[in-house]
């Protein structure tokens, strides 16, 4: 959605796995976000994640960047 800043909001199940494992997850996605802030402009998006959840930042990089373009949320 457009919008004039960059807001993002993000939920995980329970089912998902510990507090401390939800937590990594979306620490490794703020994290992509924040290094990637200018590619991605200014919108609002919620991220909801139901899959496997990441365990390295390389590969919530690679995941985040193949949605956000099938998206066209890159610029």
């Amino acid at each position: 959605m457009p919008a004039k800043e960059l807001k993002i909001g993000i939920t995980i199940s329970k089912k998902q796995g510990s507090a401390v494992k939800r937590n990594r997850s979306r620490r490794l996605i703020k994290e992509f976000i924040r290094l990637n802030q200018e590619k991605i402009g200014a919108s609002e998006m919620v991220i909801v994640l139901k899959g496997p959840l990441p365990e390295s930042y390389i590969e919530t990089a690679q995941i985040m960047l193949k949605l956000l373009r099938k998206d066209g949320l890159i610029k």
